[in-house]
């Protein structure tokens, strides 16, 4: 729970952390949420609505920078597709900082 905290934290521009579940400890954290009180729990995380929106505003912002970028193969590729179309996603990414 204490890393979750710590990127959940607010600092300067960030006003909120982003918690992807990538291996399923969902149910862990809301028991251990569970035991805390009520006030306690008011304060814990974010309104879903509110993440949502966050969400999908990066969403946008990470869309736009790949405007162009044929991503499809690593979508359902073998691992190493995926690896490679990682790989060019970098280098999109880098080859499009170097414009600006």
């Amino acid at each position: 729970m204490q890393a979750i905290a710590r990127v959940n934290r607010v600092f300067r521009d960030k006003p909120a952390g982003l918690i992807v579940d990538y291996i399923g400890i969902a149910q862990n954290l809301k028991s251990a949420l569970s035991q805390y009180s009520a006030d306690d729990q008011r304060q814990a995380g974010v309104d879903e609505a509110e993440a949502v929106a966050a969400l999908i505003e990066k969403f946008d912002v990470v869309k736009a920078m790949y405007h162009g970028f044929d991503y499809a193969s690593g979508l359902a590729g073998t691992g190493h597709e995926r690896l490679a179309v990682l790989a060019g996603a970098v280098d999109w990414i880098l080859g499009k900082q170097h414009e600006a």
